[in-house]
């Protein structure tokens, strides 16, 4: 699926995407909205792809790896990012540290 501006996002009824905020290595950052009568909530949202693509996979096959190297390498990617999620949570009363409503 492509996300791009007026995207209603499945998984979070009522959300879409006003605007792309950013991007990296594994993923994109957009501003999204959702409104409730006359009040508009924003946020920005965090879209990560692992893999980042197909062509990341062959290219991982083309240096040796073989397919079960390929899912550990990937699932441990994956893992670092539920542990930042956790952090994340833990301090989300902080002020200066962004709060993880939602994953």
């Amino acid at each position: 699926m492509e996300y791009t501006k007026g995207t209603k996002i499945p998984s979070m009824p009522g959300w879409e995407i006003v605007r792309e905020l950013g991007s990296g290595s594994y993923g994109t950052v957009f501003e999204v909205q959702k409104k409730n009568f006359d009040v508009t909530a924003k946020a920005a949202l965090k879209m990560i792809r692992i893999p980042k693509s197909n062509s990341e996979i062959r290219e991982a096959m083309s240096e040796g790896m073989d397919e079960q190297s390929v899912n550990t390498y990937f699932e441990g990617v994956v893992k670092r990012y539920i542990k930042e999620i956790a952090v994340m949570s833990e301090l989300k009363s902080h002020p200066n540290i962004v709060a993880c409503e939602d994953y």
